[in-house]
């Protein structure tokens, strides 16, 4: 099983996630939703491949649905690419982005993160193996999404993204896609989002980057996910990414995890806080640091640390002057492994 749970856990815990691992046991599609944050019932889809085995480790892919009146729902979309995960042995899970169709807003996001968790929870996921694929505005999210949590996965695939050069990824991001790959596809016909703008100026600075990339453009296809040979090409890019991203991973069972489970003894004090509180960490062994705080929505407030840390005990000052008393959350990646607590700032 993956050693860990990607972020956001607690928050499943706290907001009273009601999805039990014996769901998965035979699953093969599922089709659910649980209340989150200020949504009663959010929705996904996850799809087991026949192939499926708890006692393996397998690859798994997040899917980003397109905003897209047929298309732009997490059920339509995982009907869309159920052939292509079936081929390729491939847990498949499709986040929804509810009633605006976009799957990149805050909630989407967090709550794209609180999916990882759960699926990882439930089945036998490989960590180095994870990838995220989308078409249209779900591209810009694999780009988005996919960069501020780069550590998460293996490789990336794009078709068609909804974006204008780079201003919707942001150089910041950018900065993440060392080493990563990306297949990028885009239609010569594509008159949504066309070439020039959506698709060399990304491919471009992506290699500026030191990102791995290769790249197709689709002869006479426009802006849609269904062209021709479409599950041929998506098995193609995605083989490619995985062979890429082999030399980028690490086998669990060759190093040993960086603290014993279930945490790195991650604590904040106090906690009720009024203003400022330290967040504390310990490290056995050299690590690759970032530690972020979020908001109730998911969205990040701050990045406290990243860069990389020996082995010792630290203590980091939070100043919270000009939040509002509520519920927070802060996220330490350490390596392949994450910690997600809870901290309420009092009156």
């Amino acid at each position: 099983m993956l050693h860990h749970r990607l972020g956001f856990l607690l928050l499943l815990v706290t907001l009273g996630f009601g999805l039990s691992a014996s769901l998965a046991s035979a699953q093969v599609r599922l089709d659910s939703s649980f209340a989150f944050l200020n949504d009663p019932a959010k929705k996904f889809a996850v799809y087991v491949p026949s192939g499926y085995s708890p006692d393996v480790a397998t690859k798994a892919m997040v899917a980003f649905h397109p905003l897209h009146a047929n298309w732009g729902n997490s059920t339509t979309w995982c009907d869309i690419l159920t052939p292509f995960a079936e081929e390729n042995n491939l847990l498949l899970f499709c986040p929804d982005g509810g009633n605006d169709g976009r799957v990149d807003d805050a909630i989407d996001k967090a709550f794209t993160t609180a999916l990882i968790d759960s699926v990882a929870s439930w089945y036998s996921i490989n960590p180095h193996k994870l990838f995220a694929l989308g078409f249209s505005w779900g591209a810009r999210a694999t780009y988005t999404y996919g960069l501020d949590n780069a550590e998460k996965f293996a490789g990336f695939i794009t078709i068609g993204a909804f974006i204008n050069g780079t201003a919707q990824v942001g150089m910041n991001l950018l900065s993440r896609a060392q080493d990563k790959p990306f297949f990028i596809m885009h239609g010569d016909r594509d008159n949504t989002v066309n070439l020039a703008t959506g698709f060399f100026p990304i491919r471009d600075a992506l290699i500026d980057a030191g990102a791995q990339v290769n790249s197709l453009i689709l002869q006479g296809v426009g802006h849609t996910i269904h062209f021709p040979d479409r599950d041929q090409r998506l098995t193609r890019a995605f083989r490619w990414v995985d062979s890429t991203s082999t030399a980028l991973s690490v086998n669990i069972e060759d190093t040993p995890p960086l603290l014993p489970k279930p945490s790195f003894l991650l604590s904040n004090l106090p906690n009720p806080f009024h203003r400022s509180t330290q967040i504390r960490y310990v490290l056995d062994q050299p690590a690759a640091v970032r530690l972020t705080v979020y908001d109730i929505q998911g969205r990040r407030l701050a990045v406290l640390v990243d860069a990389t840390k020996g082995p010792g005990r630290y203590e980091v000052p939070f100043d919270a002057a000009l939040l509002s008393p509520g519920l927070y959350f802060y996220q330490l990646s350490a390596g392949r492994f994450h910690e997600t607590k809870a901290m309420l700032l009092a009156r």
